[in-house]
């Protein structure tokens, strides 16, 4: 069972979504693959096999936080493809 203190934008109207936005948000996996622009099966690949971005475990329950999270994706800018490849 969801936690109630996790965040499921779907299920909210698009302008109560927008004011509750906050860095600490507690996001579940769905959510969290959604919010940054990935699939949920490459985040959960990440979770296990390490270099994605730092999440917390209560029980069986895994959750992002939205601040944690979007400061990984950000830290993967890159300006040429050769930055890649270092």
């Amino acid at each position: 069972m969801e936690s109630s203190a996790a965040i499921d934008l779907a299920a909210q109207p698009a302008d109560s979504a927008n004011a509750r936005i906050s860095d600490d948000d507690l996001l579940t996996t769905p959510v969290a693959a959604k919010d940054i622009n990935l699939s949920e099966s490459y985040l959960e690949k990440l979770r296990i096999c390490g270099g994605g971005p730092e999440f917390l475990k209560f029980g069986r329950a895994v959750r992002y936080r939205r601040g944690t999270l979007r400061a990984w994706r950000d830290s993967h800018a890159m300006r040429t493809t050769r930055e890649a490849a270092v």
